[in-house]
């Protein structure tokens, strides 16, 4: 009976270990996943930085003024101005327009030499990439918020546009990346800052030659660049992405 008795305790203690044995391994293997979300999650963010949330998004939107009211005056002199930018039209205004139609950072960093390429400047062009990303994602949310339809949507009957563009019309995506972009180009070259900023005068004022856009919403995407670049500027993690950038293109020289 002792001998039975001391066996089931021996039996007892040995499963008592072996649950305790399992319950390690597990915990082992929730932390290891853990660690390897967490790994993951990081190394994410390294590669698909989120430099404005969604708070910050929304902040900068709240700030954009509505486009000028239907059947006010605002919206009658911003018709006009897109009737005469048509009127005025020249082939190298019309040749500017079609260049700039499609927006790319190309068209600022085919200004400088030698020639960037995705190659020879990795880290430039993917903290490029990432800033057009974060850009883009305030315009949408700005356009989707307004809801004004392109002038060539709204007069038919008055403006024939070179091409026809998607989206809304308000503010302007292309002036927004290219003033956003040219205030962050600058900080890279510096001794390229003012023709950065005149480059991207031409590519708003392209928008409104070629039908696509009224001059209010070239003007407030000017601003809203200008605000998303400001915002940018003041995160420390922008501004190591910008200084490794910086260290990539100061290396090619």
């Amino acid at each position: 009976m002792q001998n039975v008795t001391t066996r089931g305790l021996a039996q007892h203690a040995r499963q008592a270990r072996e649950s305790r044995m399992n319950r390690f391994r597990m915990l082992v293997i929730l932390a290891g996943l853990v660690t390897c979300a967490a790994w993951a999650v990081a190394k994410d963010e390294v590669k698909n930085p989120h430099w404005l949330s969604s708070s910050d998004i929304d902040a900068i939107v709240a700030t954009i003024p509505p486009p000028p009211a239907a059947g006010s005056q605002a919206e009658k002199e911003d018709l006009q101005e897109e009737i005469d930018a048509q009127k005025t039209r020249t082939p190298e205004r019309i040749a500017e327009a079609n260049l700039d139609a499609n927006y790319s950072v190309t068209l600022f960093t085919n200004m400088v030499g030698p020639k960037l390429t995705p190659q020879n400047d990795p880290v430039t062009f993917h903290f490029f990439d990432e800033l057009n990303k974060q850009i883009g994602k305030v315009v949408g949310a700005a356009k989707d918020h307004f809801k004004r339809l392109r002038p060539y949507l709204g007069h038919p009957d008055l403006i024939h546009p070179l091409f026809s563009a998607g989206g809304y019309s308000y503010p302007s995506g292309h002036s927004t990346h290219s003033y956003a972009f040219a205030i962050i180009l600058g900080q890279i070259f510096p001794d390229r800052a003012a023709a950065f900023m005149e480059r991207a005068r031409k590519i708003a004022q392209s928008r409104v030659d070629a039908g696509v856009h009224y001059t209010s919403d070239i003007k407030e995407g000017e601003v809203v660049g200008h605000e998303i670049a400001k915002e940018l500027l003041a995160k420390p993690e922008f501004q190591q992405a910008l200084k490794a950038a910086e260290a990539e293109q100061a290396g090619q020289k």
